[in-house]
């Protein structure tokens, strides 16, 4: 059974809808389809363009936009400024993210490089050391 006011399936033999509270006694069975209520009109999906979808900003940076950058990066000082300039900028945000972690990378060799010239100095040190006792 169904209730004529809400649309709610009941069991048999109940009194009042539990969902509006309607009385069911008077009712009389209702059948639904519920193929009349879904629209089942097709519209055509209308693909906007890529300038329309995406503003300048959120634009994804494509395979060879990373190769480029990185290869301005690997200039010594060229590469550097513009580091920065693309690290504080809020032109495109893929670009921005990319100079960010470029950083991150240097910073990371940077910390290893001082990690391997402090071991080495610290053998160069014990070595020198074991090298004045014997002459």
């Amino acid at each position: 059974m169904i209730c004529q006011y809400c649309g709610t399936q009941l069991k048999e033999g109940v009194k009042f809808c539990h969902v509006c509270g309607n009385a069911v006694e008077a009712m009389e069975p209702v059948e639904i389809d519920f193929l009349q209520h879904v629209d089942f009109e097709l519209q055509p999906t209308v693909v906007e363009s890529k300038e329309n979808c995406i503003p300048p900003e959120y634009e994804p940076l494509s395979a060879w936009s990373f190769f480029w950058l990185r290869i301005l990066f690997a200039i010594p000082v060229v590469g550097l400024v513009f580091l920065i300039i693309f690290s504080c900028s809020s032109g495109n945000l893929s670009r921005r993210s990319f100079a960010r972690s470029y950083w991150c990378g240097l910073l990371i060799c940077g910390i290893v490089a001082a990690a391997i010239l402090s071991i080495y100095l610290l053998v160069m040190i014990v070595v020198a050391d074991a090298y004045s006792l014997y002459y």
